[in-house]
């Protein structure tokens, strides 16, 4: 209905209101799909977690972001491919749509058990207390967000065994997401005597 009142109002000069509340409608329509996109996998039973390299989603994300930069990605994860997809894709969108970043930095470092991937980007930052970060509706920055984003983050690391911290320093904002590594199952004594009559 918003377009129609546009061609009502072609040469009046409220159109240009008109124009701005339609970006904006548009904008939030957005935010609230991609909410719900995320939060339909939280449902565990949605969830498949499998052999997952990090480097190979963020490759994927760079075809829309340029400003994501990579380094030591290539460890395995045990992780579900769409939720780690859909948390990583949040946090650089929210890094530069709402923290005003031109370059996210995405990295990793593989530990005994766990894969810590740290997503930092030299934006604002975060004004408030760090700590309300776990909540619904609190948002990154001052800027326009439903802040569902960060709150969801959490739940679906959660979800995939993992942990997530938030963190604002000089740089900028800072996520770090420990996953645990994927280790390939041992094959059984039959497995092994199977495979040992093709050998």
């Amino acid at each position: 209905q918003l377009e129609t009142l546009l061609e009502d109002f072609s040469k009046d000069p409220v159109r240009g209101r008109l124009e701005r509340l339609l970006k904006e409608n548009r904008r939030i329509g957005s935010q609230i799909n991609k909410a719900f996109e995320l939060a339909s996998l939280m449902r565990e039973e949605n969830l498949y977690l499998e052999e997952v390299v990090p480097a190979h989603v963020v490759e994927r994300l760079r075809v829309d972001w340029s400003v994501i930069h990579m380094q030591d990605l290539q460890t395995p994860v045990r992780a579900d491919r769409r939720a780690l997809e859909g948390v990583l894709r949040n946090l650089v969108e929210n890094a530069v749509q709402h923290g005003a970043a031109n370059s996210v930095q995405i990295s990793g470092t593989a530990h005994s058990n766990q894969m810590e991937i740290v997503v930092q980007d030299n934006g604002r930052g975060f004004a408030g207390r760090v700590s309300q970060l776990s909540e619904a509706f609190v948002r990154h920055s001052s800027t326009s967000g439903t802040g569902l984003g960060l709150y969801i983050v959490r739940r679906l690391i959660t979800k995939m065994q993992g942990r997530v911290r938030f963190e604002s320093n000089a740089q900028g904002f800072c996520v770090r997401i420990s996953l645990p590594l994927y280790r390939p199952k041992a094959l059984s004594a039959k497995q092994n005597a199977a495979q040992g009559r093709y050998t």
